[in-house]
């Protein structure tokens, strides 16, 4: 089954044409993507507010990355005192920069933004960023935190070209510890690189990179050639022959082989 499917039951608030439509159209395959995501989020937002909507994604959608609509204000006063007005209001100053394009500064609401930190792997989303002068596609490349409350006090964003590769710093998990044949033969884990650098389409880029231990033995190192990583995304500069995980130690035959040739030389003596 490679379809969007979703179904739901209300009392008419929601239109069960506009979701057949979609059921439909995805069917035949005549949605472009950007309509796609559009319709989705819409769902997806009557979703989060109304329990009993289902949504199912089967393949075709898999790894489909939605943007993050994003509403602001534009900031017509700059400036240390006009920033802090804006957190009085309970709301964070934030910038969108780059693109050969003037910085713009704008005003996001404060409990939204606060809500939407707690997403993982926020660094890796396309956002959407909507003001009165229109649409900037951009990514969130930097949050600064009160020293004592930790809010959110300020947001950078850079503006980006979809359709062409970002560079970003992704964390690196390992996973299947307890499986993993070189600890269980005692070895230990040296998980010295948390985090890897990527490029690639923004659509593309993972928000996470995951090691598998199960299969690692002991002397076995994960260099960054041998990350697993989605089709068209490569390393960044200088990330190959870093080492991300060890594991170490000794195997087993060669402590007894050493233990026996230490019980000869002391029988000799």
């Amino acid at each position: 089954d490679d379809h969007f499917y979703v179904s739901f039951e209300d009392n008419g608030q929601v239109s069960i044409e506009e979701i057949d439509s979609l059921n439909k159209k995805i069917y035949e395959q005549d949605v472009e993507t950007s309509g796609l995501i559009n319709v989705c989020q819409r769902i997806i937002s009557y979703s989060q507010n109304h329990s009993h909507v289902l949504i199912s994604q089967s393949e075709t959608l898999k790894g489909l990355k939605m943007a993050i609509e994003l509403n602001a204000e534009i900031r017509n006063v700059a400036g240390k005192g006009a920033a802090r007005s804006i957190r009085n209001n309970k709301n964070i100053p934030a910038v969108i920069y780059g693109e050969k394009k003037a910085p713009v500064a704008i005003e996001l609401n404060g409990r939204e933004f606060e809500m939407l930190l707690k997403t993982p792997g926020l660094r890796t989303k396309l956002f959407q960023i909507k003001t009165s002068t229109g649409t900037e596609d951009a990514m969130l490349m930097d949050v600064q935190y009160h020293p004592v409350s930790d809010a959110a006090i300020h947001a950078d964003f850079k503006r980006i070209d979809v359709k062409k590769p970002v560079n970003v710093v992704v964390p690196v998990e390992v996973i299947n510890a307890e499986a993993s044949k070189g600890l269980k033969l005692g070895g230990t884990l040296n998980f010295a690189v948390r985090k890897v650098a990527l490029r690639g389409l923004v659509d593309v880029i993972p928000e996470k990179i995951i090691i598998d231990l199960a299969d690692l033995t002991i002397g076995d190192v994960v260099h960054g050639t041998d990350l697993v990583l989605p089709a068209g995304v490569e390393l960044g500069l200088h990330q190959a022959e870093l080492a991300f995980a060890i594991i170490g130690g000794k195997m087993p035959m060669e402590e007894d082989e050493k233990a026996k040739a230490a019980a000869m030389a002391a029988s000799k003596k």
